[in-house]
């Protein structure tokens, strides 16, 4: 009867901590898959792991415990994060990722955008359920951003008439009143150009001290506009959506928020789908909605393979209505 035995091989690794032989970059990029808070307790597994969380490439910050979802005392919260950047080895940054269940003040969160800006950050996500005003202008002028992701209950963003980023791909703004920052004399006219820009969501997002608003995005493949809250005059403004490339085209939202609609500038343009939902509330007509349904839908100018409305009462009288006053121009 044979006796089964290992491999010299195996005989040579039993026991051996292999992962630690591996060097400190890559074993901060494995750590990188882990929360910040994660990555920096494995310091007390040995001296040789002691300072390998502090070759991270991307930090994820959360006022709350990942799993058991209890709040994380503020000022231990604040140490933390100010430790984590002031130890970090890494002089760039793929990911910043932010999540606050609390109030805080814009100062600590501005000097950590700083911070991890100035670090060439790809990626940038901000989650407040609080109110929050953050500095634009350390963002608005990190030409590295691929990805910028701003959601909050209540924030404000004071940019100037242009804002250019270079890199950005992917962008998502909630809850963002974006304030133009402008001479009274100046033309309140803001224009964004992001020209490799391909996905964009805008929630429930709104422009102070403008009159209209210029998305030059040539590249641009999905849009989503949603506007499910009610706003106060002096947020409305038009906007105008420059993409030549766009595939998909949703928006969700109240009529009556904008003086006019959503104006696209589809000339170029041959949508795949375009998916519609009108909200209808009690201080808005089934009439003006049915209006601003229509006013879309010549916008659209049968430049859409697939159009979806949810409403199906409005979708027939705004078709009924465009079919009515064509006839009526002949």
């Amino acid at each position: 009867m044979h006796s089964i035995r290992g491999t010299s091989r195996e005989s040579n690794y039993e026991g051996q901590d292999i992962f630690s032989d591996l060097p400190d970059v890559i074993i901060g990029r494995i750590l990188s898959i882990l929360p910040t808070k994660e990555a920096v307790r494995t310091s007390i597994l040995s001296k040789r792991w002691r300072n390998l969380w502090k070759f991270v490439t991307k930090l994820h910050f959360q006022d709350i415990e990942p799993y058991r979802r209890n709040k994380i005392d503020k000022f231990h919260f604040l140490d933390f994060v100010y430790g984590v950047l002031f130890h970090l080895n890494n002089t760039r940054i793929q990911s910043f990722s932010l999540y606050l269940s609390e109030k805080y003040d814009p100062n600590h969160v501005n000097r950590w955008l700083a911070n991890i800006l100035n670090r060439g950050v790809t990626e940038l996500s901000i989650n407040s359920e609080k109110d929050l005003s953050i500095s634009s202008y350390s963002i608005l002028e990190s030409q590295p951003l691929e990805k910028l992701v701003l959601k909050m209950k209540l924030g404000f963003f004071t940019v100037p008439t242009f804002v250019y980023l270079s890199s950005l791909i992917f962008l998502k703004l909630s809850g963002i009143i974006v304030i133009c920052n402008t001479p009274s004399n100046d033309s309140k006219n803001l224009t964004l150009n992001f020209p490799v820009l391909r996905e964009c969501e805008i929630v429930n997002c709104s422009w102070l001290n403008v009159e209209g608003v210029t998305l030059e995005v040539p590249l641009l493949e999905v849009l989503s506009i949603k506007h499910t809250r009610s706003l106060s005059p002096d947020f409305h403004s038009i906007t105008k959506v420059c993409a030549p490339h766009l595939r998909e085209l949703s928006y969700t939202g109240h009529g009556h928020l904008l003086r006019d609609p959503t104006l696209l500038d589809l000339s170029a343009t041959h949508i795949s789908s375009a998916y519609i939902y009108p909200w209808h509330s009690k201080r808005e007509t089934e009439e003006k909605t049915v209006l601003f349904v229509c006013e879309l839908l010549k916008q659209l100018n049968n430049n859409v393979d697939c159009l979806k409305i949810r409403w199906p009462k409005v979708c027939f009288l705004a078709s009924f209505t465009l079919v009515c006053n064509e006839y009526q121009r002949q």
